[in-house]
């Protein structure tokens, strides 16, 4: 079987596939972060917990960069004529990565050492990680991240050596700066949400993309040489190898089930507690509109700059960080219906998720979106009253609430 990109198709394929790992990715660092316990009323120490929290922000700050890697990787399918690609199929499921699987799982050394393995250099993978690789359906074979990226790095070195492989230029793009994200400061690897985001035009700025999402998850020579800026593969095998280490019995994660779903499913578990079924289908169904947001802001035609501005503004702000992060905190304490095991996120893409071509059923349709999540957030709030997470999610269906009326405000949206 051939393993040489030879035409555009099989390079927007790869690259497909290479999207679809990074956002499955960012789920499964996100789950485990947000299992983490974050106080000592949970059994920790206050020198356990500072421990576990430095842990969580090591891994938000992998998963930040996934979802760089993740852009980058959309700006790449977009320069040559793809569409950008944010569809994941549904936890668990099988992956040519090692180990195989693509799981949400709390945070606990197993869990460190698959991320170890996702992430691990082909000249540095641990002995654990060397398993029986499950075959890729296609002519292209890759069992690594690295191999992955080396083979879309190859197509690009060879089609883009003739003219016409970049079809669409920087401005149907998305950078970092049209996002507030790209400015450097003291002891980060990015910008405020440590990402790095840029646009795509040639062969040049192709290779720098791949190379970049390469360097900072397998590490390259720079970031070895460069202890305040980790690759991700130096990230998890120094927790782990801390985690390995203690002698103080530390339980840093709260006992969160594996791979939540609302509705039965091979290999996943079913949350049956009513009011984290409320929270849960309350959290996909936003995650599912950042992500329309996501497309819509990679894949814009004819959106005038303040119109996706706004947008801008809503998804990776708002929603990113006063819905998603909470939601996930909340669904983490809250029981499952599993005896003994606490809920989690339900990372679900719906599988109409794409790009809406007609810009004011676009707008229409976010808004209403947007204000269904308000009115089914003061659902949730109601199921619990004053009590637990009543008044969290009270605020956050008061703030679904006000994103609701400046998006229709901005975007004339009646």
């Amino acid at each position: 079987m051939p393993q040489t990109v030879q035409n555009r198709s099989q390079l927007i394929e790869l690259l497909s596939m290479a999207a679809g790992i990074e956002h499955s990715l960012v789920a499964q660092y996100l789950y485990a972060a947000l299992s983490m316990k974050a106080s000592v009323e949970e059994g920790l120490t206050e020198g356990q917990l500072v421990d576990v929290a430095q842990w969580e922000r090591m891994i938000l700050m992998v998963a930040r960069q996934e979802m760089e890697h993740l852009g980058l990787v959309c700006n790449l399918l977009t320069s040559i004529g793809g569409a950008p690609a944010f569809r994941i199929p549904s936890f668990p499921y099988e992956t040519p990565l090692l180990p195989h699987s693509m799981e949400l799982l709390p945070f606990s050394e197993s869990t460190l050492k698959r991320f170890v393995c996702f992430e691990a250099p082909d000249d540095q993978r641990p002995s654990y990680c060397q398993t029986t690789p499950t075959p890729v359906p296609g002519p292209f074979q890759f069992h690594t991240v690295q191999d992955l990226y080396a083979l879309i790095r190859q197509g690009f070195q060879t089609l883009g050596a003739q003219p016409g492989l970049f079809l669409v230029d920087s401005a149907s793009q998305l950078d970092g700066s049209q996002i507030g994200t790209d400015f450097p400061h003291l002891g980060s690897s990015g910008g405020a949400y440590d990402v790095f985001l840029f646009t795509v035009q040639d062969l040049d700025s192709a290779l720098r993309a791949i190379d970049l999402i390469v360097e900072q998850g397998e590490g390259a020579t720079t970031h070895q040489q460069d202890p305040g800026n980790p690759s991700h593969f130096e990230v998890f095998t120094t927790m782990l190898a801390d985690l390995q280490g203690r002698t103080d019995g530390l339980a840093p994660a709260r006992a969160v089930v594996s791979n939540p779903c609302l509705y039965a499913r091979e290999g996943a578990t079913v949350l049956t507690d009513s009011g984290a079924r409320l929270v849960a289908q309350l959290f996909q169904d936003a995650y599912n509109t950042m992500l329309f947001m996501l497309v819509r802001l990679f894949a814009h035609v004819n959106e005038s700059e303040e119109e996706l501005t706004e947008l801008r503004n809503a998804a990776f702000f708002p929603f990113m960080t006063m819905v998603i992060r909470p939601m996930s905190e909340i669904l983490t304490a809250l029981p499952s219906g599993v005896a003994g095991l606490n809920a989690g996120p339900v990372f679900e893409v719906d599988p109409g998720l794409d790009f809406l071509p007609h810009r004011t059923a676009a707008w229409v349709m976010l808004s209403e979106r947007i204000h269904q999540h308000a009115q089914d957030a003061s659902v949730c709030a109601g199921h619990y009253g004053s009590d637990g997470p009543g008044p969290r999610l009270t605020y956050i269906a008061e703030s679904l609430a006000l994103m609701a009326q400046r998006f229709d405000s901005s975007m004339g949206v009646s």
